[in-house]
């Protein structure tokens, strides 16, 4: 996601779900092209640890078959792996939850 209006747009029209020092802003699509905007604060993460999250993030939302656009804030430094795919196991179930949302 490029375009400061679709982040804006993200914010204004999506829904919020939080946790553990993740805020993620979500709003669901019909195609398959889906679009990932991260904020990753420089002075946390070092170049590294930034392209880590993004990669590990990219794949959790491919195995959990999410189809939204994204919009990802992490504001924690010492955010672990098993931290991420809890996260993202525990937004596939609210999704299921709520919004009667399943891929099968």
């Amino acid at each position: 996601m490029k375009k400061r209006s679709e982040v804006y747009k993200l914010i204004k029209e999506g829904r919020c779900f939080t946790g553990n020092g993740i805020r993620l802003y979500y709003m669901p699509v019909e195609t398959l092209k889906i679009k990932i905007f991260f904020s990753l604060p420089k002075k946390i993460f070092t170049a590294v640890k930034r392209n880590y999250i993004k990669r590990v993030v990219r794949e959790l939302v491919r195995i959990e078959g999410l189809r939204f656009n994204l919009l990802i804030f992490i504001n924690r430094g010492d955010i672990k792996f098993y931290e991420l795919k809890a996260f993202f196991k525990g937004f596939k179930g609210h999704m299921d939850e709520i919004h009667n949302y399943s891929d099968n």
